[in-house]
């Protein structure tokens, strides 16, 4: 699909992977649920772990450069056209 390839020329465009542990941080409360609260703010200490970890590596490996990807156009460009249709 075209979704699919979009996804594809995204991460291809990337030279590699990053993981980023995200977790939800907008749970849904059970009734019975005594862990909300604390679940809510280990998840939000894991995003801003992973956030901060991130940010540390692009800015060691790309300390005195700024970057743009060669097709950086192209792609927003997609990213745009793909969302008015599918939005």
């Amino acid at each position: 699909s075209k979704e699919n390839e979009l996804i594809a020329e995204i991460i291809n465009s990337c030279n590699g992977f990053i993981h980023v542990d995200n977790p939800p941080i907008d749970i849904v409360k059970e009734e019975d649920d005594d862990d909300y609260e604390d679940r809510i703010l280990a998840n939000k200490n894991v995003r801003k772990k992973s956030r901060k970890k991130i940010l540390d590596y692009l800015e060691e490996k790309y300390q005195d450069k700024r970057y743009k990807s060669e097709n950086w156009d192209e792609l927003c460009n997609k990213i745009v056209e793909y969302t008015n249709h599918n939005l």
